[in-house]
């Protein structure tokens, strides 16, 4: 009844490997059905048969896409397997299979120790007929029940190590460009072209995975050779380039030919990252292709219904003289209705979003950078955005051929900007009221005045008059030590 543990052979020999050894059987029965299938698969394609072609997926012509010749990849396909291979005899254990038959049977024991009061309870016979009936559940359980765990766990692991890895290798772009990118130079999928990688990404995505799916699930070495040859056959098939639905790989299987095909072409790259079994991750992590084209097709709708929404607000406010412009009088009434006040920072703040070029004129194109929420906490409370809110405000201010704008326009913008955090700005603006020193501000005083704020107390204790600060400032530096 044991269906994964060979059976004790004494002709076993250390001096030389026994190719009918289970342990040594994963390691070439796969390799071998690989080639035979490819084989299989090619002859079909050149033979070009009417009854096989109706099911292809690309036709002969659609080959020429590929950028990697038909020579080049059986080459890397039999160095991945010469590599498989060295590596497998290097770590071929030399298994006691006489000590493994004895783990069979004690685990059988034990099973039919915890069924046997189950059985008699529920049948009510005599302990020999319980007692064979529990031990043939038990070898049921040990002979295929657990083998069959051990498969699904193994495939679950296979899946979830090549996702995490092919995925990788898509969004780093070291990896795509130095590895990766040679499995896509397969735009059309062909069967021996299913392990055609660069040497490391095949170590890493396919020896590696199977060799940790095999040692996690404890599998017996005749149950790694089935799992590996399965896993080769399902392998194969994705890449084959043929749907057959008769085909139990394909039928039982929503990651199928047809699956990875379409990520292998350049609308469907980014998608489709789960092989070589289930679709699960795809679909957990939205990267199954139909999500994504869902999504995307979702987003372009909102961006659509958005983009109405913008024209029609626009048309709303826009000029009767000026299609493409909101003017004074249209930016005015758009304040009112969105209940903000133009003696506030929000309509510069909203300026600003827009990258408005005159003050009191929005074009269509700036007004198509609106952005409903302008943060203006978040800006506020952001020293660099404030900062460069700041300088916006003067370029938004003065007119396009001036380098200055008028004192009674900034001590209004300042009102706006910096009276509520920065206290030193309303005797700034007292001083400017008394003593009219100046007419305009220039650029440097603007910037200047953000800086005095943010560094120097209202009380000017730590005012250096040596520094280089405009001259306008000492000036009222000198006017507030007078009135103190």
């Amino acid at each position: 009844m044991n269906s994964t543990y060979q059976k004790v052979d004494n002709r076993w020999n250390h001096t030389f490997i026994d190719i009918w050894d289970d342990e040594v059987m994963a390691i070439w029965v796969p390799i071998a059905v690989y080639w035979i299938q490819c084989t299989i698969y090619e002859v079909i394609m050149k033979l070009e048969i009417p009854f096989f072609e109706q099911y292809r997926i690309h036709s002969p012509e659609d080959q020429k896409r590929n950028k990697v010749s038909f020579g080049k990849v059986l080459v890397m396909v039999a160095l991945q397997h010469v590599v498989q291979i060295i590596l497998g005899i290097a770590i071929l254990k030399g298994v006691d299979h006489a000590a493994d038959q004895q783990r069979h049977q004690e685990a059988i024991n034990r099973y039919s120790t915890l069924l046997l009061p189950l059985v008699t309870q529920f049948l009510g016979q005599s302990n020999e007929n319980c007692l064979q009936l529990s031990n043939q559940i038990a070898s049921f359980i040990q002979g295929y029940a657990v083998p069959s765990i051990q498969f699904f766990i193994a495939m679950f692991i296979v899946d979830t190590h090549q996702y995490v890895l092919h995925r990788m290798a898509h969004t780093v772009k070291f990896m795509y460009k130095y590895m990766h990118s040679h499995h896509h130079r397969l735009y059309v999928p062909y069967a021996f072209g299913a392990l055609y990688n660069h040497p490391l990404e095949g170590f890493l995505l396919d020896t590696c995975g199977a060799a940790l799916a095999f040692e996690l699930t404890g599998m017996s070495p005749r149950l790694g050779m089935y799992f590996f040859t399965f896993s080769t056959l399902k392998t194969v098939n994705d890449h084959c380039g043929y749907y057959f639905p008769w085909d139990p790989l394909t039928a039982f299987f929503g990651n199928n030919v047809i699956y990875h095909d379409i990520h292998h072409q350049p609308h469907g790259i980014k998608t489709n990252f789960a092989q070589p079994f289930f679709t699960f991750w795809d679909k957990l992590l939205n990267t199954e292709y139909h999500q994504v084209m869902k999504a995307k097709a979702e987003a372009k709708a909102k961006l659509n219904k958005f983009a109405k929404f913008r024209q029609t607000t626009f048309d709303k406010y826009k000029d009767t003289d000026n299609a493409d412009i909101i003017g004074p009088d249209g930016c005015q009434v758009f304040f009112s209705d969105i209940g903000v006040s133009l003696e506030s920072i929000v309509p510069i703040l909203l300026a600003w979003k827009m990258n408005c070029a005159r003050m009191g004129y929005i074009t269509i194109e700036e007004w198509s950078k609106f952005m409903k929420d302008s943060k203006q906490k978040q800006v506020e409370d952001d020293e660099d955005l404030f900062k460069k809110l700041y300088i916006y405000t003067f370029l938004y201010a003065k007119s396009q051929n001036q380098k200055s704008i008028d004192v009674e326009v900034a001590v209004a913008l300042w009102q706006v900007i910096l009276a509520d955090k920065y206290p030193i700005i309303k005797s700034f603006m007292q001083f400017i009221e008394e003593k009219k020193p100046i007419k305009v501000i220039n650029k440097d005083q603007w910037a200047s005045m953000l800086d005095l704020c943010k560094t120097i107390p209202e009380d000017l204790s730590g005012y250096d008059s040596v520094s280089s600060w405009p001259v306008l400032f000492d000036h009222f530096a000198e006017w507030k030590k007078e009135g103190l």
